[in-house]
């Protein structure tokens, strides 16, 4: 089991400034957060300026209830100039990234 994502940061902000995007993906469960993954993305870095794919696995918590919870942050100045980005069409999918 894996969560198949396609974080971006928009077109439209690659050149209003700041230190760019974090994603982060994490699992809550009873009470306690696990972070899988996390990125820092920024339209300085041209492979960034388009949709990513990104495979987390979520093996480990096969059989088990759990919260997915995706964040996008500013970068590591905490400066949200031209921060707007998303996740594109999260997927959970059964199986494995190779099939």
């Amino acid at each position: 089991t894996f969560l198949w994502l396609s974080p971006m940061l928009d077109p439209a902000s690659w050149g209003w400034g700041g230190d760019g995007v974090t994603f982060q993906v994490s699992v809550e469960q009873e009470g306690a957060e696990q972070v899988l993954w996390t990125h820092h993305y920024t339209p300085a870095d041209f492979t960034a300026t388009g949709w990513q794919e990104v495979f987390v696995s979520l093996a480990p918590f096969r059989g088990q209830r759990v919260d997915l919870v995706l964040t996008t942050a500013p970068g590591p100045t905490n400066n949200d100039a031209g921060d707007r980005a998303g996740w594109g069409l999260p997927w959970l999918m059964r199986g494995t990234v190779e099939n």
